[in-house]
């Protein structure tokens, strides 16, 4: 990547992604996630094929983000979470803060559903993800009842009956 005049992190994406396919095209279900800080710059590209007829596993991770609605604050507790997941052969981890409350997944927005049919998803503290604000500017296209409101994890647990994540790299992947 030296010697290459990147001005934004969306060229230093493309480009990393322009590279990897010089080499080995990444398919619709390789994820390329590039995580940055002032000290180093990491790599990761992951393979994930989910089935939209099926659910992927999640796991709880408890902690707090420092800034967590600002995208590249250090990412320490997401790779955590991540590594946690991927130990305990979960797709995602969701994280909850000190509080019991619910927050996001580690690289992802958390939508869930209740008994009564509203959508929920975690108002503060959170990154307002790309993706979230396209499901819930649909949620209010098409009049489906939803709400951002914080929900402590025992409160959830007694009501959901349909959850999922967003993000930019995989769209909506539902949980089981």
């Amino acid at each position: 990547l030296l010697g290459y005049d990147i001005a934004s992190f969306n060229d230093l994406h493309k480009l990393i992604k322009l590279k990897l396919n010089l080499y080995q095209p990444l398919s619709e279900f390789n994820l390329l996630r590039i995580i940055y800080s002032n000290q180093a710059i990491e790599i990761v590209v992951e393979s994930f094929a989910p089935d939209v007829e099926q659910y992927v596993r999640s796991i709880i991770f408890y902690g707090n983000r420092e800034i967590p609605e600002i995208k590249s604050t250090p990412v320490s507790l997401s790779l955590m979470a991540r590594k946690n997941a991927v130990n305990e052969g979960a797709y995602e981890a969701i994280l909850v803060d000190d509080q019991g409350i619910v927050r996001e997944g580690a690289w992802s927005n958390f939508f869930w559903r209740d008994d009564f049919g509203i959508w929920y998803t975690p108002k503060n503290k959170i990154l307002n993800g790309i993706t979230r604000e396209e499901v819930l500017e649909y949620f209010k296209k098409e009049s489906i009842p939803f709400e951002e409101k914080d929900f402590l994890l025992t409160d959830i647990k007694e009501r959901i009956t349909a959850a999922f994540v967003t993000s930019s790299l995989t769209g909506m992947v539902f949980l089981s």
